[in-house]
């Protein structure tokens, strides 16, 4: 509710603010792993190795696929995740995340699709969500692949709990 209504937001943690701005700023470039959960659905997936390529790019291994990330100015140290906004995922048969639909909510508007990302432990923090518009939802079990949107991956240090 706070991202529709304010025009200034400012994050706190144990009495401390972690992140200030507009709200947007704050949805699409959280500065801590805290701040992007605490503000709502996401994909957030455990990185199990960074693979630095050049300057610009690098890869990242996840237990959904390998995501291809431009670099930030300080990459993280392990242990670190993935963050991908609901609406920087679209199906695609070629894309590089995969998962299998775990459940299915409307909207209204639109359909979100949560997907369970192998191996499936209970105690796995590995969540893909994504909202897709239309009639017809995937089926619960069915296999679902994901591209994202140039630019919207953020790597951020610490573990989902």
């Amino acid at each position: 509710e706070a991202l529709s209504l304010a025009d200034y937001l400012a994050v706190m943690r144990e009495g401390k603010i972690v992140q200030m701005g507009k709200p947007a700023d704050l949805w699409k470039n959280p500065t801590d792993l805290f701040t992007a959960l605490f503000l709502g659905n996401s994909t957030h997936l455990r990185v199990h190795r960074i693979i630095p390529e050049n300057n610009s790019y690098g890869t990242v291994e996840t237990a959904a696929g390998l995501l291809r990330i431009k670099n930030s100015k300080e990459m993280p140290l392990l242990p670190a995740t993935v963050i991908i906004r609901p609406e920087d995922l679209h199906p695609s048969p070629q894309g590089p995340i995969r998962g299998f639909v775990k459940n299915i909510e409307y909207s209204g508007e639109f359909w979100k699709i949560t997907l369970s990302v192998p191996p499936f432990h209970e105690e796995d923090s590995d969540v893909v969500v994504y909202n897709i518009s239309g009639i017809h939802p995937p089926a619960i079990g069915e296999q679902i692949r994901l591209k994202y949107q140039s630019g919207s991956v953020k790597i951020l240090h610490g573990r989902a709990p």
